[in-house]
This record gives structure tokens, C-alpha cells and sequence, in this order.
């Protein structure tokens, strides 16, 4: 069945919205199935959501192809000067991507609960006892006509659960974040449409007005107090050339977008940086000789894996 591009897209956040919710659901015996099923990794349910910290996502239609909808709404809003229902329409898809978003950020980030006792149970374990303990908080998640089919919990592969149909069909959502970021994507590509003001807040909160870590502290105080830490820790090093983030370069990558995530996460800077594009402009204005792409910096797992040194490094700040 054929649908447009606004209802799929509104599918594809509402699928979003579902994977995250899903994560607190409390099994009830005797309520019937509920949606979405949760099975473990032998398709049995009856079975509580948890904190999922990796997603693999296999669809049976392409899914999550943003750049796709961007060419598709630009094109109907150039060939007519009636944008009432166009406008209707995204104001919708606006609304659910940000509460999607919104869920997110008060429910499970780094501040939530599910996402602290992970985080915590992972450090009080051997590197071994914490690497099983993830696969336990892995998911793979089935989507049929753009609907949930399965959340498969403790699971890293469609063949793992006899799914191998699906494997040609697998969509890049590996991490929550990158969803998240998805629906980003598509507010920023909204509010850049000029319908009017009731639609489209002022893009000055999302503008660089100064592309280095300096401009985005609070205090000035806090900035010299941070940098002094990292130096003294050994993960910055100031030389002529202005600051250098020390490390192996690979690792290094990874490990300087963790630590501006951690800054922005314990309410020292005074905007989001979640973004991809947005780290790697901060991270290059500061640090001389810092080289990231987008897509690096949006290699999730290595970046969470970093956080939380991050976190107790900075817990004097």
C-alpha cells in the first residue's frame, strides 16, 4: 500500500516514540498482548522493557531515508504558493518529532535513572561481566509496514532469532542518539521552510556565533577550571600552536566528542551539542590539528563508552 511522504515520516517518529517508551514497560500477567511486543532472545514475552544500548532495526520497506523527505517537501513547497496544507502537515511531523526528542532528553539520557544504574552496573563489573551485561541490553527490532512487529531484547542479529529475510532490508539505526538525531534533522529542516511565525521559531539558538568550547561556557571560571583538569589529567595539552587533545588519533575522535556530550550533560554550556556537524565546528575552533567527520562523531557506542570517565574526571567541577 502506497502512502505519502508526510504520513511515513509521521510512521517513522511514532516508531521512534514506541522504541523509547518501550523501554519502561512493565509486563502485566493476564492484560493480553501488548504493544509493542517484547520477547527475549528465545521469542518468549512476558518479559519487562529495559534500557536498550544498542539497536539493530530491520524493516521490510526502506525506512529512515531523511535527505529523501527533504527533497520530496521542498519540491511541493516550490510548485505552489498555497502552503496551507503542506504547512498542516508539518506542523504535525514537527510536534511528534519534538516530543519525541523531549521524551528522550528527560528520560534517558545520562541523568535518568535506567540509564545510571546501567551505567553503574557496568563500572562495578569486570570488563568481561560488563561486556555480557550489554548484550543483555541489546535489541533487535522488526518493522513491518512501518510498524512495530518485535522488540527482541538481548539479541545483536536478525539471525540470531531466525530473521535472516530481513537482512537485506536493514535500516542504520544503531543507537538511540542517532534516532534522536533523525528527528533533529527534521525539525532544523522545518523551521528553515518560511511559513510564519506560528510555525517557525528564530534559528539564533542554533547559530555559531564562535566555533570553540570558550564561547559556550557559562563562567569563564568554569572553562579555566575544566581545562586546567584535563591538562593536569594528561587528555589536553597546551602547546604553541593553541591546545591539543592528546591520544592515539583514532581514539581520540571519539573520546573528545564523549567529553563536549559530558560538559554540555552536567549543565555547563549554554546550548545542546548533540549534533554531529555542530561537535566537529567546536572541536575544530578549539583543539589545533583536530580532524573528525560527521559520521565519526556519531559513532555512538565508542562515545559512550568513553562517557563516564568523562563524568567522574569532571565530577570537581
Amino acid at each position: 500500500m502506497s502512502i505519502t511522504i508526510t504520513d511515513r515520516m509521521l510512521r517513522e517518529i511514532e516508531i521512534y516514540k514506541n522504541i523509547f517508551h518501550s523501554q519502561y514497560s512493565k509486563y502485566t500477567p493476564g492484560r493480553g498482548l501488548t504493544y509493542p511486543m517484547i520477547l527475549d532472545k528465545d521469542g518468549k514475552d512476558g518479559i519487562d522493557g529495559r534500557y536498550i544500548c544498542s539497536i539493530h532495526i530491520y524493516s521490510d520497506d526502506k525506512m529512515f531515508e531523511i535527505q529523501s523527505f527533504k527533497d520530496e517537501i521542498t519540491k511541493r513547497y516550490e510548485s505552489t504558493s498555497n502552503h496551507s496544507l503542506l504547512k498542516a502537515d508539518l506542523l504535525e511531523i514537527r510536534e511528534s518529532a519534538t516530543e519525541v526528542m523531549k521524551f528522550y532528553d528527560e528520560n534517558l539520557t545520562y541523568e535518568a535513572k535506567i540509564v545510571k544504574d546501567f551505567i553503574d552496573q557496568c563500572n562495578s563489573l569486570s570488563i568481561a561481566e560488563s561486556h555480557d551485561l550489554k548484550k543483555t541490553h541489546q535489541a533487535v527490532i522488526t518493522i513491518l509496514d512501518y510498524s512495530i512487529s518485535q522488540i527482541y531484547l538481548g539479541v545483536n542479529s536478525a539471525n540470531d532469532v531466525g530473521l535472516g529475510n530481513f537482512r537485506n532490508n536493514y535500516s542504520p539505526i544503531y543507537n538511540q542518539l542517532i534516532a534522536v538525531n533523525c528527528c533533529l534533522q527534521i525539525v532544523e529542516f522545518i523551521d528553515k521552510l518560511s511559513f510564519s511565525e506560528s510555525l517557525i521559531k528564530t534559528n539564533e539558538d542554533s547559530d555559531i556565533i564562535d566555533s570553540s568550547l570558550k564561547s559556550l561556557f557559562k563562567e569563564a571560571s568554569k572553562y579555566n577550571a575544566v581545562i586546567n583538569l584535563m591538562v593536569s589529567g594528561g587528555k589536553i595539552l597546551k602547546t604553541s600552536d593553541g591546545l591539543q587533545w592528546h591520544g592515539f588519533k583514532r581514539n581520540a575522535k571519539y573520546e573528545a566528542v564523549a567529553f563536549l556530550e559530558v560538559l554540555a550533560a552536567k549543565g555547563l554550556l549554554t546550548k545542546k551539542v548533540d549534533n554531529g556537524k555542530y561537535q566537529i565546528e567546536i572541536l575544530s575552533g578549539t583543539f589545533s590539528g583536530y580532524d573528525c567527520d560527521e559520521r565519526t562523531a556519531r559513532k555512538r557506542d565508542e562515545i559512550f563508552l568513553s562517557k563516564d570517565k568523562y563524568f567522574d574526571l569532571l565530577n570537581s567541577i
